[in-house]
């Protein structure tokens, strides 16, 4: 039987046609891709205003990448530590960048005329800091970290107010993005004077305490008859009667710094 020579050419030409569009989606598929300039920012100021009214503790979210914390003590050097940093976004993390750091405090008034932060919010005095006026976000690095160090006696001598700072980045090296390059910190310095309390339950002779102490990091009980540095204990005593239980709560400057609650237990 003899071959149709036409079939033959229609079948061609659509090998022809077929193999031209999958080399066209492939070279579609590998075109290049657009990347987001880099651009500055703090990490602290993402989620707003730096609110530092409590001990530290362990957060889902740092406001400083690469810190454990919001702040830190450094008792020898009567400091008042928070950590800061300068953060290089995008992919690109080639050279050296210099970063101005400035302080902002008209962003303080501001943000007091609109009720933003309390209107008792007083600015930290300038001799009552020390702050670096730059930092460089090295070669192949994406974060530039600094402190902002505060003279921690002048923070105990001020026991129950709110003190502000805003801390602000320019480069004139790469392009700042506006809307995250001023941290506001807001400091209650009642977070360094703890206040130790306590409540019970009884059940027998078995009493379940329930730590109510206010800006704590350790704690320290003794029972009447034994003692613990649980947070919340629970003690089952030898016999009936009444007992003194002493709670002393220590915040962040430690031992130095501590508060006492007693009370009697009474024990069926």
């Amino acid at each position: 039987m003899k071959k149709n020579p036409t079939i033959s050419i229609k079948i061609l030409i659509l090998l022809v046609l077929f193999t031209f569009s999958i080399n066209s989606c492939d070279y579609e598929d590998v075109r290049p891709t657009e990347y987001t300039a880099s651009k500055l920012y703090m990490p602290a100021a993402v989620r707003g205003i730096f609110t530092i009214d409590n001990v530290p503790q362990r957060v889902e979210w740092l406001p400083t990448p690469g810190y454990k914390y919001d702040f830190k003590i450094d008792k020898e050097n009567n400091k008042f530590i928070i950590p800061l940093g300068v953060y290089r976004s995008g992919i690109e993390r080639k050279g050296d960048i210099n970063v101005n750091i400035e302080v902002k405090n008209d962003t303080i008034n501001m943000l007091k005329s609109s009720k933003k932060i309390p209107g008792s919010t007083e600015i930290l005095p300038a001799n009552q800091y020390k702050l670096p006026t730059s930092v460089t976000v090295k070669n192949g690095s994406e974060l530039g970290g600094f402190d902002l160090e505060i003279n921690l006696d002048y923070l105990l001598s001020r026991p129950n107010e709110i003190l502000g700072l805003g801390v602000g980045i320019s480069s004139d090296e790469l392009e700042v993005n506006q809307n995250i390059s001023t941290t506001i910190i807001i400091i209650y310095t009642k977070l360094l004077i703890p206040t130790a309390d306590f409540t019970y339950s009884i059940n027998g002779k078995t009493v379940t305490f329930s730590n109510k102490s206010t800006f704590g990091m350790n704690y320290s009980w003794n029972l009447g008859d034994g003692r613990s540095t649980s947070k919340n204990p629970s003690h089952t005593y030898s016999s009936s009667g009444s007992y003194i239980v002493t709670l002393t709560t220590e915040g962040v400057l430690g031992a130095m710094n501590h508060s006492i609650a007693e009370k009697v237990v009474v024990v069926p």
